[in-house]
């Protein structure tokens, strides 16, 4: 039993002290400032441009009329040397439909959008994404 209490013991000191660890990067910001000026201006600029971004973005999302965000799609068909359109090598037809389905489902504007369950059709919604 007191072998036990001292493991238990040991969990809890270790996890207390391993919580209030801070992040390395901030560790050593100091000391990449004094040994590497250039990489120090370097990490002052990328924290600049991702301010920016972050209030860019949240005017973006104060916008009253939604964007859309296209995301570019590569599509690889591996087959065996088939015709285009026959066995596993499909048809660019095909890929298209496909991705159309997919954009469909991901604004929401699906035929079958109705048939979501109910539990979800509070979170349904246009991902704005295509």
């Amino acid at each position: 039993m007191k072998r036990f209490l001292l493991f238990i013991s040991f969990l809890l000191i270790s996890h207390v002290s391993f919580a209030q660890r801070t992040c390395g990067s901030v560790l050593n910001l100091d000391s990449i400032e004094k040994h590497d000026p250039t990489r120090y201006q370097r990490i002052l600029q990328i924290e600049k441009h991702l301010e920016r971004y972050n209030e860019m973005l949240g005017e973006e999302i104060n916008r009253s009329t939604p964007s859309i965000i296209r995301i570019p799609v590569v599509v690889h068909v591996l087959h065996n040397g088939e015709s285009i359109g026959t066995g596993l090598n499909i048809s660019m037809a095909q890929i298209e439909s496909q991705i159309d389905v997919l954009n469909e489902d991901f604004r929401r504007l699906n035929s079958d959008a109705s048939n979501t369950p109910t539990e979800f059709q509070s979170v349904a919604s246009d991902v704005g994404v295509i």
